[in-house]
């Protein structure tokens, strides 16, 4: 049942969402970079916890390759902003995605966001939009996640009383999915160049 509702939100055309996603999205499209760039199609997926340095990474790869990063986080805020229920969030990343692929030639989709809980449904729209996915695997030893969730300090509490469920979803996907790129983000300044090596044929052919 939970596929098959997100599946008819991917299919659903843009006009029939509510008129607050257009407005949020006139507000978050001004944070949103590389819009106007052509790129080919491909989307790359993570798989990780809260502080395994996910956002540094897809930052990174924004800027090397001018794709079009959407970070959860970022979309909590404008939520926030306009006083939308959280509930919505899944729904509007999918009307987002639609959205992107409508108004943009940057077929290059970062997504700044840890997949696991729709998974499913991102491959099944990118095999509706045929277009390619690229998953990487984020490694990070627990004792050094939680210390950075600490030193975040921004309500770290909540965060780590969360991760046991953030963490059994980590293992349990690993156990069920191939990955195409397996990253060990452990040290602060770790290189990205062997990701960036990875990707390059698949981005610039």
């Amino acid at each position: 049942m939970k596929s098959l509702l997100f599946i008819t939100l991917i299919w659903t055309s843009l006009s029939s969402y509510p008129i607050d996603f257009e407005k949020l999205f006139q507000k978050q499209s001004q944070q949103l970079l590389n819009l106007e760039i052509e790129n080919p199609p491909l989307v790359l997926l993570f798989s990780g916890t809260p502080g395994m340095g996910k956002t540094t990474v897809t930052k990174e790869l924004e800027k090397t390759f001018q794709g079009i990063r959407i970070g959860i986080d970022d979309t909590r805020v404008f939520f926030k902003e306009e006083g939308l229920t959280y509930e919505l969030l899944t729904p509007y990343l999918f009307w987002l995605l639609n959205k992107v692929h409508e108004i943009s030639p940057n077929r290059l989709l970062i997504l700044d966001l840890i997949c696991h809980p729709f998974h499913d449904e991102l491959i099944s729209w990118c095999l509706h939009h045929e277009t390619p996915y690229f998953l990487t695997r984020l490694e990070v030893p627990r004792e050094i996640v939680e210390a950075r969730i600490v030193s975040r300090g921004n309500k770290p509490e909540l965060t780590l009383s969360r991760l046991d469920r953030n963490w059994k979803e980590y293992e349990a996907f690993a156990e069920t999915h191939t990955f195409d790129y397996i990253l060990d983000n452990t040290e602060d300044n770790v290189s990205y160049a062997p990701l960036i090596q990875t990707l390059t044929p698949l981005i610039r052919p």
